[in-house]
Parts: structure tokens; sequence; C-alpha cells
């Protein structure tokens, strides 16, 4: 039912492979990566999802990395999004980075999430001023 891949090209870590025949119905929540050429009807949260040409999701997706080549019915929260020629989405996506490949098609709103500030990118109004440079 599920194969593990010890080279997964999305992170390098293991992944579940729904096959082109199987038809889920049901939440799926796992902390590897999923390769879905099947079907699933329900919510998925995962570490990375990848949707294969034959693949289909009716349900929300919540990822740190989605590629689609697939369907996509629902709602997908991700910090990478990426819409490949066969992608077929009617939903509300939020994202840090999105690619789209031309011959995608999206019906649905794009929400770009703000990227994470760390203390190197803090913006230069805010620095932390030195104690000798306080004015007098």
């Amino acid at each position: 039912m599920f194969k593990s891949r010890d080279n997964n090209p999305v992170s390098g870590r293991q992944s579940g492979l729904i096959g082109q025949d199987l038809k889920i119905s049901g939440m799926i929540d796992s902390a590897s990566d999923i390769i879905l050429c099947g079907q699933i009807e329900g919510n998925v949260t995962c570490a990375a999802l990848e949707i294969g040409e034959t693949g289909c999701i009716t349900g929300n997706i919540a990822a740190q990395r989605v590629t689609i080549n697939g369907k996509v019915t629902g709602d997908i929260d991700t910090s990478h999004l990426k819409l490949m020629a066969g992608a077929q989405v009617n939903g509300e996506m939020h994202y840090e980075v999105i690619e789209v490949d031309a011959g995608a098609r999206v019906e649905g709103n794009f929400r770009p999430k703000a990227k994470k500030q760390t203390a190197k990118s803090q913006p230069a109004d805010k620095a932390v001023q030195p104690a000798d440079s306080a004015e007098k």
C-alpha cells in the first residue's frame, strides 16, 4: 500500500507513496513526505507533498513544501508552492514562495504570507542603537 523511498528528490527523507490505483477517504497526518498518484478525499498534513499527474485531492493541504501536477480542490497552506504545467487548483493558496509553470490552471485566491524575519533581516529603523550614541 505505501512504499518508502530512501532518496526522495524533494527532501532526501523517506516518503510514502500513494499509488495510482488507491483512493483514500479520511484525514492524513504524517511527519514524512507524501507522493500522491492516487486520490484522497480529506485533509492532508505532512512535511512535503508532491502530487503527480494522476493525483487528486479534495480537501485542505498543510505542508512545508507542495508541488502540484495533478488536481486539488481545497485550500493550501505552505511555505513553498510549485504549480507545474498539469496543475489544476481550485481553492485559496497561502504561501511564502510560489512558482507557476505555463499551463497551470488556477481558480481561487493567491494569499502571500509574510516571510519570517530573522535578527539579521530586521529593518534598519528597528535596529538597536549603541548606548553611547544616545541623543543629549
